[in-house]
């Protein structure tokens, strides 16, 4: 005879039918729920094999209009040239004067010194393409370039030649570098203004032709230095067009020897 309160083995159900109702229900519950579990782990397994995980969608960049940039650049330098103080400047030159009146090359590069300080602004564009032909000059101050000119004619002609081919190897250097500025050329472009003899005397074409010989492998500089022939006097349009087509036929014989299509051209 089994012993009363004998709750193992077969009396299980007879000695206490709740908690046996209570065990069973538990299993089931445990086998339906791991049951789903593996269902539900085969159902993700099967999605991340079949299903490519979806890309991640970045922000897509704006971009900035060539009349945006032009209109930024336009501003930020006319704000630059504004804060030129021409009684500073005029008071700068006499001391020089004063202090070296028989080196008219020192003046020159205390006026290039002033315009490297005051106009830092970069340029976008090397060959000004998308601007007017007298930019960025003509936004100087009226009175600035009166000064300048009033300057000019107080120097000889071989200093100011001197002084222009210092100027176009600066400039060529700093497009090269990435750090050219407008300074040069307002400068460049005075004195091919008020004194079109240098911009058109043998040295000054001669080293113009050397730098654009040597930069048609570096687009940047070369464009820049292609820039330079629109300050040759108006009235010389066969060196325009000499200059030109030599710096650009020159440019497209070295571009087609370096493509990698130039078996097909």
């Amino acid at each position: 005879m089994p012993k009363a309160g004998d709750d193992s083995g077969e009396n299980f159900a007879m000695s206490n039918p709740l908690m046996e109702h209570e065990n069973i229900f538990n299993l089931m519950s445990h086998s339906d729920k791991t049951a789903t579990e593996q269902d539900s782990s085969s159902d993700n397994k099967e999605n991340y094999i079949t299903k490519p995980r979806a890309a991640v969608k970045g922000k897509p960049k704006k971009k900035t209009s060539p009349t945006a940039v032009k209109k930024m650049d336009r501003e930020l330098l006319l704000a630059q040239l504004e804060q030129f103080d021409i009684t500073e400047l005029k008071q700068l030159i006499s001391d020089v004067k004063k202090k070296f009146p028989k080196h008219p090359l020192v003046w020159l590069k205390d006026v290039q010194s002033y315009f490297q300080m005051k106009v830092k602004a970069k340029e976008s564009d090397p060959g000004l393409l998308m601007y007017e032909c007298g930019y960025p000059y003509n936004m100087l101050a009226a009175e600035i370039q009166d000064f300048l000119c009033t300057l000019y004619s107080d120097i000889p002609d071989s200093v100011m030649t001197s002084f222009y081919i210092e100027c176009l190897n600066t400039f060529a250097r700093d497009v090269r570098t990435g750090t050219g500025g407008y300074h040069h050329r307002i400068l460049l472009q005075s004195m091919s203004l008020h004194c079109p003899k240098t911009n058109h005397s043998k040295a000054v074409t001669s080293e113009l032709k050397n730098l654009l010989d040597d930069s048609v492998t570096r687009t940047k500089e070369c464009v820049a230095l292609l820039w330079c022939l629109q300050m040759t006097p108006l009235n010389k349009l066969e060196t325009k067009l000499r200059f030109g087509l030599h710096g650009c036929c020159h440019f497209c014989r070295v571009r087609r020897r370096r493509s990698p299509y130039r078996t097909l051209l």
